[in-house]
């Protein structure tokens, strides 16, 4: 083994000469815990991406030292050397690494590998056949969530994304998106696949039915890299999304018509949806001991004529984003509950003054009875 670590050394750049003499001295020292760290490091070097050096260093020197190296580290850096083979030869080079592992010891091994295969599995059009797997896997995650490393996290979640995307569900899909971008580093993900996976989910935002509160995406910096870019303009339509704006939306709409096609094909859906997230806005900007809101009000906030308010009104109920009571003889709906979101600035600015205004009349009360007090004792 060592003789290919030196014949490799030789024949090798200086960068890629000194990580083979690395391998091959860590190997002689017996210390395979920096040994499995340095091999993470070598899958990830520019020289080891090309002609399939990460698969000739695996059969040549990984495969016979699986018993010595952690499994966690054996399995990164046979999924990293899969990804230079075909796909039809990546699954039972998987397989047969899976094999060697045990599940109550290799959780974590287990995981990583069986969702590698679950991905190939996927791009090869094979959907059906790794639902039960993602499923059983996705189990197995949740039973040991505290004790899983991120890495672990972001492989189940990035195969439930591709799984989700592939079989057409936006909700979904955009759930495990923002639960991938929560352990996966952004600048471990090429900036091209940044650009795709940030307009994917904010596709999925925006058509999934019951996609309501989006506010944490609007804060991820993974929507900064379309900034610059053609798609700029659907970063401009969340945020819009997100306030309730209306004018703002159709502006948008009606300039990408003829080049968008998936604004066209659901632009009944975003038409309802950006009125129902200007309802919203509107009744969480609105004070709290003022909860009977007029239909003449949502007419106007909401741009639709008086008589479609009450269908507005029972679609956000249907949808669970406000609780209230309607009175269709006083024309008014008597709010009691808003779905919680995740805030922008401006919207965290406006709770601010908010509580201000309260805190001040809270002040204004205990000062009156602070005034009053012998008064009101002696009346009482």
């Amino acid at each position: 083994m060592t003789d290919y670590l030196d014949v490799q050394r030789v024949s090798s750049p200086p960068e890629a000469a000194k990580l083979y003499e690395d391998l091959g001295r860590l190997y002689q020292q017996k210390l395979y815990h920096q040994l499995g760290s340095k091999l993470l490091e070598v899958s990830k070097t520019p020289f080891f991406q090309s002609n399939q050096k990460l698969v000739d260093l695996h059969q040549n020197f990984v495969s016979k030292i699986e018993t010595k190296v952690k499994t966690d580290h054996l399995a990164q850096f046979a999924i990293a050397a899969s990804r230079q083979l075909s796909d039809a030869e990546v699954i039972p080079f998987l397989q047969k690494l899976a094999g060697t592992f045990t599940p109550a010891e290799d959780a974590d091994a287990l995981l990583l590998v069986n969702m590698a295969i679950a991905q190939v599995t996927i791009r090869l059009g094979k959907v059906d056949e790794v639902k039960s797997v993602i499923e059983e896997n996705k189990a197995i995650l949740d039973g040991r969530f505290a004790d899983a490393p991120p890495h672990v996290h972001s492989a189940v979640y990035q195969t439930c994304m591709e799984y989700h995307k592939l079989k057409g569900t936006p909700v979904q899909f955009f759930q495990y998106s923002l639960l991938y971008l929560a352990y996966t580093p952004l600048d471990t993900i090429p900036v091209a696949d940044q650009i795709k996976l940030a307009c994917d989910v904010g596709i999925s935002a925006l058509v999934g039915d019951k996609i309501y509160n989006f506010g944490e995406l609007l804060q991820h910096p993974i929507l900064n890299v379309l900034n610059g870019t053609e798609h700029a303009w659907l970063a401009e339509l969340l945020f819009a999304f997100n306030r309730g704006d209306i004018r703002n939306y159709q502006a948008i709409a009606e300039a990408k018509a003829s080049s968008t096609a998936v604004l066209v094909n659901n632009a009944k859906t975003l038409n309802q949806k950006i009125r129902i997230m200007a309802l919203i806005e509107m009744l969480f900007k609105r004070p709290s001991e003022n909860r009977s809101v007029p239909f003449k009000d949502i007419a106007d906030t909401c741009l639709i004529p008086l008589e479609e308010v009450e269908l507005l009104l029972i679609k956000a109920f249907s949808l669970k984003v406000i609780k209230g009571i309607i009175d269709q003889v006083e024309q008014t709906v008597r709010i009691k509950w808003v779905q919680p979101r995740v805030l922008d600035k401006n919207q965290i600015g406006n709770m601010r003054d908010r509580m201000s205004d309260w805190a001040k009349e809270v002040h204004q009360i205990a000062l009156y009875v602070e005034q009053n007090a012998p008064d009101l004792i002696h009346k009482v």
